[in-house]
């Protein structure tokens, strides 16, 4: 209601958007108009222990796995999906599933999916969590997994990451090219094969190799929170929307100097 009377009564003219990723550019685009101004300019991420050695984390034991999904039990979110893929994966799984449920019917749906889960998935619902135990929590994990529908940014796939906790997500966010990185993976929907494929590599490896792939994931993290193009396109942001609205000023409030020229 409030985009189609902001677009009725003409409140969006003039305006320059700011986006977190192409994904939010494309939907201001659909929602608002196609030839509307769109700066991109990523969120600004906390650089607080930086320069901090990356906590310890649990031994990985090849044929264990303990995998995490932390995120509102949300149609968008796919936890659904997540629970199907775990289907079929030899080993000793535990899946641990943190967030707020908001759709009563979905959650029934997924609870049913538990029900059918093979003897060797357990999976443990914890409810929704507060943000300061995020980081303990993906310390005790041996990878993040949210194959969510859609993300304009997704700050907890950056949190598993920070953490030194490997990711398997959906190539529906901007976390892109994880497996060439070394830090994860980023996988299309409907490739479910590939889904189980990669927990089944990550349920067989052992301690080392996922050492120095948790240590990738933490470093790739680091390097992005020390970014300094990221502060300097949203300085950029900042700077040329003022610019624009100097100049609309100008042209409804003309300066004494322009006044007399004009005169």
């Amino acid at each position: 209601m409030y985009l189609r009377a902001g677009k009725t009564l003409s409140l969006f003219n003039g305006i320059t958007w700011q986006a977190s990723s192409r994904f939010e550019v494309a939907a201001i685009r659909e929602e608002i108009d196609r030839s509307v101004s769109v700066m991109v300019a990523e969120n600004l991420l906390p650089r607080i222990g930086m320069r901090e050695p990356m906590q310890s984390r649990r031994r990985k034991r090849p044929a264990e796995l303990n995998v995490l999904f932390l995120s509102r039990i949300h149609r968008v979110k796919n936890l659904d999906g997540a629970l199907r893929a775990l289907h079929g994966v030899k080993g000793r799984i535990t899946f641990t599933v943190y967030g707020p449920s908001e759709d009563r019917a979905y959650w029934d749906d997924c609870l049913g999916l538990i029900r059918t889960m093979p003897d060797n998935v357990r999976v443990q619902y914890c409810g929704a969590v507060t943000n300061e135990l995020v980081g303990s929590i993906m310390r005790d994990q041996d990878l993040f997994f949210l194959p969510t529908r859609g993300e304009n940014f997704g700050h907890v796939i950056f949190e598993a990451l920070l953490g030194g906790c490997p990711v398997l997500i959906s190539d529906q966010t901007p976390w892109r090219g994880l497996e060439e990185k070394g830090v994860g993976w980023d996988l299309p929907l409907t490739d479910v094969q590939r889904f189980r494929a990669v927990l089944q590599h990550v349920t067989d490896m052992g301690d080392i190799e996922h050492q120095r792939l948790s240590q990738r994931a933490a470093e790739y993290a680091r390097g992005i929170c020390l970014d300094e193009s990221r502060v300097e396109r949203n300085r950029a942001l900042f700077l040329e929307s003022n610019q624009d609205s100097e100049k609309a000023a100008e042209t409804c409030f003309p300066t004494d100097h322009q006044a007399r020229a004009a005169a």
